[in-house]
Parts: structure tokens; C-alpha cells; sequence
């Protein structure tokens, strides 16, 4: 009985690998916060090219994505189920021939860190391709 006991006491114990993976976890959410904070300062920086370039006045983006973060901001712009309906900033960058400076290019720049998810690189690629190609024909 008393061997039972020990089982199960000891399966219910963290294994070694476990423990490893918990001590990661916060070098992890330390490295997806440095990665959060750089792909905030590449869309600002962007987003301030654009405006300058443009003359046009994208303040309360910015403000956005100083009060929400920049890849919360992104994710709410670029809606994986209708990639055919891209915010006005978008156009009118497209309309400068600024697609390099848009938050889909800054999603499909990212796409290699893991901040945003396929789906959603997918819906910035796919909006920047559709809309590249309206302006071509």
C-alpha cells in the first residue's frame, strides 16, 4: 500500500524536465517582451516615416500604440477573416506608394519572431499583395 502512495505522490511530483521548462519561462516572456518592445519601436519608426513623407497627420495611431502596444494594435488592424477590407492609413499609404512603411509590412517584417500568428502573417501578405496589385492595374 505504502508503494501505491509513493507512485502516485511521485507522478504527481514536477518531473526534472518540468522543472527546467518552468525556471525558461521567464527568460521566455522576458525575450517575447524585448520583441514586443522592438517591433513597437520599428512600426513607430515606420509610422513617423510615413507621416513625414506624406504630410499626413497619424497621431492617434501612434497614440494607439503607445496606450494598447504596437502588436495588439497591429492585431486588430489586420483581421485574418477579411483581408479585403484594410483600414483608410493603409490606402493612403498605398496611394503614396508607401506599402514598405504600413502595419502589414511591419507584421510580414516580424514574421520570423512569432509575435503574430500565421494566419494573421498570412492576412498582412495577402492584403499587401491584393491592394499592390489594384494600384497596378
Amino acid at each position: 500500500m505504502a508503494e501505491n502512495v509513493e507512485r502516485r505522490i511521485g507522478s504527481a511530483m514536477p518531473s526534472p524536465s518540468r522543472k527546467t521548462d518552468r525556471a525558461s519561462q521567464p527568460r521566455r516572456f522576458r525575450a517575447e517582451g524585448t520583441l514586443r518592445r522592438q517591433f513597437q519601436r520599428h512600426l513607430l519608426a515606420k509610422l513617423r516615416e510615413a507621416e513625414s513623407l506624406t504630410r499626413d497627420n497619424l497621431g492617434s495611431i501612434c497614440n494607439l500604440i503607445e496606450d494598447l502596444g504596437a502588436v495588439e494594435v497591429a492585431r486588430m488592424l489586420v483581421d485574418p477573416v477579411d483581408v479585403t477590407a484594410p483600414p483608410t492609413g493603409f490606402l493612403r499609404l498605398l496611394e503614396h506608394e508607401l506599402g514598405r512603411l504600413t502595419i502589414e509590412q511591419a507584421i510580414v517584417d516580424s514574421e520570423e519572431t512569432g509575435l503574430f500568428t500565421d494566419e494573421e502573417v498570412v492576412a498582412a501578405k495577402a492584403r499587401l499583395s491584393i491592394f499592390r496589385n489594384r494600384r497596378t492595374l
